[in-house]
């Protein structure tokens, strides 16, 4: 019995997948964009038919954005059509950008490589932070413009929409944390 155990015991090692793109960036950005559209003007768009034309939307996350700008023509009070020829207007939009910067503030010593002589190689000396802070800052830039089926003239002026978001770790004394500070939306807000 014990040898039967043995022979069906072993270690399992879970397969791990990373995407190319990390949940962070990808909330960092989505968020941003969330806040750019919120700034979008509605009062122009209500009680028109309209339609979206993202054809010059370039990002990664062409289909979420062009989903929430739907969702907020929508919510203007305004009906989508099913094609261009179908709408009173076509609200055109364009990315300026959808990306996220990321920053590193060291207080300390960071860490060094020190060349080890006749080894032929290097020994690294861990950073030491007194106080570090590294930073995720998503950013958008939207431009939108609604434009007139019917003499195809600008149906009116929209501004350009931006929105931004943080997610930042810090640590103090080589001790204490990382800790994070971020203004993204919790699950289910």
């Amino acid at each position: 019995m014990l040898c039967l155990l043995a022979a069906f015991a072993g270690c399992g090692v879970p397969r791990e997948t990373l995407p190319a793109r990390s949940a962070i960036e990808q909330l960092l950005i989505s968020t941003a964009a969330d806040r750019a559209i919120a700034r979008l003007p509605g009062e122009p768009l209500a009680g028109k038919t309209v339609s979206v034309d993202d054809s010059n939307l370039e990002c990664l996350d062409k289909p979420y954005v062009t989903q929430r700008i739907r969702q907020a023509v929508l919510e203007s009070g305004a009906r989508l059509a099913a094609s261009r020829e179908d709408a009173e207007v076509v609200l055109e939009a364009a990315s300026g950008m959808l990306s996220v910067n990321k920053r590193d503030y060291l207080f300390g010593l960071p860490s060094l490589s020190v060349p080890v002589p006749f080894a032929g190689g290097a020994f690294t000396l861990p950073e030491v932070a007194l106080f570090k802070v590294v930073s995720y800052r998503g950013r958008a830039k939207l431009a939108f413009n609604a434009v007139d089926t019917t003499t195809n003239a600008l149906h009116h002026t929209m501004p350009v929409c931006y929105g931004k978001s943080l997610t930042a770790y810090w640590k103090l004394l080589v001790l204490f944390g990382p800790y994070e500070w971020t203004d993204l939306p919790e699950d289910g807000e």
